[in-house]
């Protein structure tokens, strides 16, 4: 959870739920669209990221993940870097359901709400 006295926003949050539902690793590939949000959920000293190489990559070991734990987060960049995500998750969706790996895709120009107090 995050300290008191910090305000909440989107990226902490999402740490706060993913704490919740008993998520302790997050899967992501850092880049420029999403180094904000990444910043954020390191807010949280209960859940660890786990860089991967690619977002195959970081799908499949979210897929492994969430089948073993319950439930796995992914974190990319929007466009290619989700569409690639997509070919390792929704092969297996059907089987997962309603336990899918949720991932967190978001144009640029919504980088900044990130940071945004909605308290």
């Amino acid at each position: 959870m995050r300290e008191s006295n910090a305000s909440p926003n989107i990226g902490t949050y999402l740490a706060d739920l993913l704490e919740s539902i008993g998520v302790e690793h997050y899967f992501t590939v850092p880049g420029d669209y999403n180094l904000v949000l990444l910043d954020q959920l390191l807010k949280n000293d209960r859940l660890k990221m786990i860089g991967c190489c690619n977002e195959l990559n970081a799908g499949y070991a979210a897929d492994g993940y969430a089948r073993v734990k319950g439930a796995a987060a992914v974190v990319v960049t929007f466009t290619v870097g989700g569409l690639s995500l997509v070919n390792a998750i929704a092969p297996n969706a059907k089987d997962m359901f309603p336990e899918d790996a949720p991932h967190f895709i978001g144009p640029y120009q919504n980088i900044q709400h990130l940071t945004d107090d909605f308290s």
